[in-house]
């Protein structure tokens, strides 16, 4: 930018076209980072909530009265806070960009998860109230409204 307003000062020649040529490619570039980053940083959070929801043999229809969240629940809020103190010590900039985009992924995998119950008795029901809840108070931050 700068050596293109020294060059406009001098009239000489003109960088609009590699400048508008560098600014796609560096979005394509920014673009291939954040999706391989990102998958790379989903993929596993999003691969262990199924195993984990359903560790010790779990049925919801034989759910016991509720004293808390789940396991699962922890490590999903856990593994999220790792990628984020992960993401903010590359750059504060990109935390807001990955963790919406990570939120939004482990969100539909809850959603996915808990649309294929198919039985589930009234404490199951409300063990599920609890699970979303906390996984909505430990994400919120990041969270599209």
């Amino acid at each position: 930018p700068n050596i293109v307003t020294k060059l406009d000062d001098l009239d000489q020649l003109s960088l609009d076209k590699a400048v508008t040529e560098s600014i796609n490619m560096y979005s394509v570039l920014d673009q291939k980072l954040f999706d391989t980053y990102n998958e790379l940083k989903c993929e596993p959070i999003i691969a262990i909530i199924e195993p984990n929801m359903y560790s010790g043999k779990f049925d919801w229809a034989k759910c016991v009265r509720p004293t808390g969240a789940r396991n699962y629940v922890k490590e999903i809020i856990h593994n999220v806070v790792c990628v984020q103190g992960e993401v903010a010590r590359i750059g504060q900039e990109f935390v807001a960009r990955i963790m919406v985009s990570l939120v939004r992924a482990v969100c539909e995998e809850i959603n996915r998860l808990y649309c294929c119950i198919q039985r589930m008795n009234s404490n199951g029901c409300v063990q599920a109230w609890v699970d979303i809840k906390c996984i909505e108070a430990g994400l919120k931050p990041f969270m599209n409204k």
